[in-house]
C-alpha cells in the first residue's frame, strides 16, 4: 500500500491510486477464491499458509478442546509432530506461487 498524505484529506491522485491497489486485492481474492472453491470437497474452510500450519493446528488443538492452551502439558506436546499428522486431512494448493493448505 502506498503511503497516503497525513492529512485531513485525501487528495484526488491518492484517492485513485487506493481505489486501484484494492481492485487489485479484490482480483487476488478472487483468484484465491476460485482456485479453493476448484479443489473437490473444498467447504468454505479457512485457506492456511503453509509457513502458519503448524501455528494454525496449535490454535485448533485449543479451539477444540484437545489441549488448554494455558496448561503446562501444552510446552510439551511436540507442534511439528501433531502437524504432520493432521495435515493428511488438508490438500495443498499453489495461489499465485504460495502454498496454502485447505482441509480435504
Amino acid at each position: 500500500m502506498s503511503e497516503l498524505s497525513k492529512g485531513p484529506y485525501l487528495t484526488p491522485d491518492e484517492i485513485a491510486e487506493r481505489i486501484e491497489e484494492l481492485r487489485a486485492e479484490l482480483e487476488n481474492l478472487e483468484s484465491v477464491v476460485s482456485v479453493a472453491e476448484s479443489c473437490a470437497g473444498w467447504q468454505g474452510g479457512p485457506l492456511i499458509r503453509e509457513d502458519e500450519f503448524v501455528n494454525y493446528c496449535r490454535e485448533l488443538a485449543s479451539e477444540v478442546g484437545q489441549i488448554d492452551a494455558s496448561s503446562p502439558l501444552e510446552s510439551f506436546v511436540r507442534w511439528d509432530d501433531w502437524a504432520e499428522a493432521v495435515r493428511q486431512d488438508y490438500l495443498v494448493v499453489d495461489i499465485d506461487g504460495e502454498d496454502f493448505l485447505i482441509r480435504k
